[in-house]
């Protein structure tokens, strides 16, 4: 039996019955970026609206081979005579299985971003080029496809048909053969963005997986969410647990992260009745150590999934398809830590043309990020020095949301040190003595620790129980902490010592 077509399927069928017709030797099947549309399904459809039929290949008849590129073509031109075509799936996958490079994905989507040096494999190619004599020479046609495109470098290209990505109606089409009696239209309003013909399909599996066998729509938007991609979020279980409203300082912070993000992002049924929206852009900006990766590690517990984070090491490639996870998952955050180290470098010295093409990548997503309640992606932006990013960037309209960090108070800083002693002792085995043992004069701590941010308490109370494991606890644990404090000040000093000489 076969599956009926989609419309973007059925159009890309035609194509591909013309190029046949034709007797064009090869002839190409190119998807949308990704997998899931159909490339499959649709070469076996080819062959059975083939008068004589024709013979299909693909990774399972080189499994095992010691030399698959030879054994995909001597398979393949056997049935190679005058009329006859041979369809061969991800050719490139078949004929060299160890070595698939993201030569795809680094095209018209990179142009401008700099130079990018992609190693391709020669199997594909030479099988391609001497499967293409062959069929030219016998009046055959070879139709292929292939998961990367490095072989169109470096041969005449051949006849290209392309398979559209699913589209609103495609899917409308799709849900209403597979389940008729569904509301395609008020289903894919719902869903986060729309999804392709692999993803949908299992989604409707997962959905009707109930002992009376019924589907109902809030099923189907939960499993689409579960099924699309995003292995570039990250996950809770990767980052520590943090309360922002809990910490010392941040409780403001964390109030208008919750009214103005995180209330539109995790109410959106609530927030598309109100009309309400998300910020599209926050800037967390303060002096390193403040906080603005904890808010990060904050937004990714609450978010589930749907939180992305962008550093520094990041390639632009890798940097593209986070964005592109994100819509798939919208509404949904991509938090920037160090930004202005991202765009500017070390004091402003890097960046250059690397710089320039990554604010005008970051321009246009930002301009172009739907702002519907169902699909917007947020930019969290964290930077110690906001003077470092383009005014472009800044303005209204992309950073709606300015939260400023700074350095703890003097009641802040003891909280915050008590916090961590706390902490630190929690995680000591229950035999075993506290190391910073009293009388605790936090007070006294906390003036010895003027100006410090959070990272430097915390690395203080490290220190301090250390020094206090290895002389025996011989003193009281404020002796320690103070003893930490003067060490971490003392090189401090010297390391901006040594640092502004270096520009004098």
């Amino acid at each position: 039996m076969l599956l009926q077509l989609l419309p973007c399927q059925q159009k890309a069928l035609a194509s591909l019955l013309a190029a046949v017709n034709a007797n064009f030797p090869l002839v190409e099947l190119r998807s949308a970026p990704g997998r899931g549309h159909g490339i499959t399904t649709l070469l076996r459809r080819l062959l059975a609206e083939m008068p004589k039929g024709g013979s299909f290949f693909g990774v399972g008849d080189t499994l095992g081979c010691d030399h698959p590129e030879d054994a995909l073509f001597q398979k393949a031109i056997q049935h190679l005579q005058p009329g006859a075509v041979v369809v061969i799936d991800d050719l490139d996958i078949a004929t060299r299985p160890e070595k698939v490079r993201a030569s795809r994905n680094a095209g018209e989507n990179f142009q401008g971003a700099g130079q990018w040096a992609f190693e391709d494999a020669t199997q594909p190619l030479r099988c391609l080029k001497a499967l293409k004599d062959a069929a030219e020479k016998c009046g055959a046609t070879v139709v292929f496809s292939t998961v990367e495109e490095g072989h169109v470098r470096y041969m005449h290209i051949p006849q290209i048909v392309r398979l559209d990505a699913a589209q609103k109606e495609d899917v409308e089409a799709f849900l209403s053969i597979l389940v008729p009696d569904i509301d395609a239209s008020n289903l894919l309003q719902r869903m986060p963005s729309v999804p392709t013909v692999a993803e949908m399909k299992s989604v409707v599996l997962k959905s009707s997986c109930h002992a009376d066998g019924a589907i109902n729509i809030p099923d189907l938007i939960a499993a689409a969410r579960d099924r699309q991609s995003i292995d570039a979020a990250v996950s809770p279980e990767e980052v520590e647990s943090v309360d922002l409203a809990g910490l010392p300082g941040l409780k403001d912070i964390a109030n208008k992260l919750e009214t103005h993000v995180l209330y539109p992002l995790l109410h959106q049924e609530q927030a598309q009745k109100q009309g309400l929206l998300p910020k599209r852009g926050v800037l967390l900006y303060g002096p390193p150590g403040t906080g603005k990766t904890t808010v990060g590690r904050a937004l990714a517990h609450r978010l589930k999934g749907r939180f992305f984070m962008i550093r520094e090491l990041l390639l632009f490639k890798d940097i593209f398809e986070v964005f592109e996870q994100a819509k798939s998952v919208a509404p949904s955050v991509v938090f920037f830590d160090d930004i202005d180290m991202l765009i500017g470098g070390w004091n402003g010295l890097a960046g250059g043309a690397r710089s320039l093409d990554l604010i005008r990548f970051l321009l246009s997503q930002m301009d172009g990020l739907k702002t519907t309640a169902e699909s917007q992606v947020v930019v969290v932006m964290a930077a110690a020095d906001a003077k470092a990013l383009p005014k472009a960037i800044l303005r209204s309209g992309r950073i709606e949301l300015w939260l400023k960090l700074e350095k703890p108070k003097p009641r802040e800083r003891k909280t915050i040190l008590s916090k961590y002693i706390s902490e630190a002792q929690q995680a000591v085995a229950h035999d075993q003595p506290e190391l910073l043992r009293s009388p605790l004069d936090l007070d006294e701590v906390s003036t010895a620790c003027a100006d410090f941010v959070p990272s430097d308490l915390r690395r203080i109370v490290a220190d301090a129980r250390c020094a206090s494991a290895a002389d025996g606890s011989k003193r009281c644990g404020c002796e320690y902490l103070k003893d930490a404090a003067s060490d971490l000040r003392r090189m401090k000093e010297e390391v901006e010592g040594w640092t502004g000489g270096m520009y004098t």
